[in-house]
Parts: structure tokens; C-alpha cells; sequence
């Protein structure tokens, strides 16, 4: 019997996501070391037709397990479309990993971040920190 996922990745997605920021992004999720983990996605409104093909067409390699994506007719919000990733999905994961389409993970993320939390019963959320590879204009 293979073991029960219980990490899910969350990420939304709307009209001004780029299709190359996103696939660095999916490719960094993909990576994560030691860890098999879901990926939920959420279009919140209209996402762009490149992105639709390229997420259909994705052939995950390593640590996701599966991808499952949810839609808004409209945009909603990030905060609502993250909110409706976890409470339609509830029950099904102990961990949630936040993380934006233009984010790019270390392979050992996850890891730190789940192992951190299994040593630490009494916390129940943790972060981690970020670097900026790019020069704002």
C-alpha cells in the first residue's frame, strides 16, 4: 500500500502570471528532496491559454504526486483562492506550503519546513525566508 500524501503545495494563478516564471516555479515544487507532495492550484479568473497547456502537458518527475486544479469564474482574490484551496482540501493534508507562481523553492524547502514543524508539536505555522534574484526597476 503506498503511503498517504500529506503535504500540499498551494499556489494561485491569474491573468498576469507569466508562463516562464510559473515553470520555474513548478519545475523548484518538483524538485523538493525526500517529500512526495500534492500540488493545488487555483486559476482565479482567466488564466492565460499558454499556462492551461503547459500545466495539462506537465509530466511531474519527482516529489509531486499529483497536480489538481481548482477554478474561480471570476478573480477572487488571492487570499480567497488560497482560502479555497485549503478548505475544499481540508481533511485530506496535515501540511500546507505556500507558494506564489513566481516563487522558486530550494530542493530541501519542504523538507526543512515539515521536519521543523514534526520536532515542534506546539508550533503550528513556520516560514521560511526568501532571496530576491532580480533587480527591481
Amino acid at each position: 500500500m503506498a503511503n498517504k500524501i500529506n503535504i500540499a503545495v498551494i499556489l494561485s494563478l491569474y491573468k498576469n502570471s507569466k508562463l516562464s516564471e510559473l515553470k520555474r516555479a513548478i519545475i523548484s515544487i518538483d524538485k523538493q528532496e525526500k517529500k512526495r507532495l500534492d500540488l493545488l492550484i487555483c486559476f482565479d479568473g482567466y488564466v492565460r491559454k499558454e499556462i492551461e497547456v503547459f500545466l495539462k502537458k506537465f509530466k511531474q518527475k519527482k516529489a509531486i504526486n499529483k497536480m489538481i486544479i481548482f477554478k474561480n469564474e471570476t478573480n477572487r482574490g488571492l487570499a480567497f483562492s488560497l482560502n479555497k484551496l485549503i478548505l475544499y482540501n481540508f481533511s485530506n493534508y496535515k501540511y500546507y506550503v505556500r507558494h506564489d507562481c513566481d516563487d522558486y523553492s530550494h530542493k530541501n524547502r519542504v523538507n526543512k519546513l515539515v521536519d521543523f514543524l514534526d520536532k515542534n508539536e506546539n508550533i503550528d505555522i513556520v516560514g521560511s525566508s526568501s532571496k530576491s534574484f532580480f533587480k527591481s526597476s
